[in-house]
């Protein structure tokens, strides 16, 4: 690594005198490697293999938006979901039963989730914030129990509003259609 040397300035107020200042210096900022590889926009064979282990890619079709889902060929139970949102094509999702939580797998599909104030204001998925409501008007029976942090939050709003990030979709042995609608506030 070079040295720097001090560079001088001259500064000339009431009184006349040099000043000495080290010039601007970048560092670098350190992330883990796996977010270092993320933002480089490279997978190192670790994060692939943990990433896609269990993804399947579809595409787009006429009839719906099919984005990343996260089954592969398997005997398991799965839970397809498909999100409406209002203006746009519905999105079909699929995921392992009792694996996934609502809104992590909506935000790795890029759903968008949250109200513009929503994006801001959110507590990260604990339950805090009662950001990230959803509407299920179909298949709540695929999905785990209303929670104590849900009541609270939820208290005076419809049975069939649930917060994402406290809805698990299946239990591990029942398979089926969810179908959710994205910010029912608005």
């Amino acid at each position: 690594m070079q040295e720097l040397q001090p560079q001088q300035f001259s500064y000339r107020g009431n009184n006349s005198r040099n000043i000495q200042a080290a010039p601007a210096i970048s560092l670098p900022l350190h992330f883990p490697p796996a977010i270092f590889n993320m933002i480089a926009g490279r997978a190192s064979s670790q994060t692939s293999l943990h990433r896609q282990g269990n993804v399947r890619a579809a595409r787009p079709s006429s009839s719906g938006r099919r984005l990343r889902t996260r089954v592969q060929a398997s005997s398991e139970p799965t839970i397809t979901v498909k999100v409406v949102e209002e203006g746009q094509q519905p999105i079909i999702i699929e995921c392992f039963s009792g694996e996934e939580q609502l809104r992590a797998t909506m935000l790795d599909n890029k759903v968008d989730l949250y109200t513009t104030w929503g994006k801001l204001w959110q507590c990260g998925g604990g339950g805090q914030c009662g950001t990230c409501i959803v509407q299920v008007q179909q298949g709540a029976e695929l999905l785990s129990e209303r929670t104590a942090t849900e009541d609270k939050k939820l208290n005076k709003k419809p049975a069939t509003w649930r917060l994402a990030c406290q809805t698990i979709l299946g239990d591990g042995t029942n398979s089926g259609t969810v179908v959710i609608q994205t910010k029912p506030q608005k």
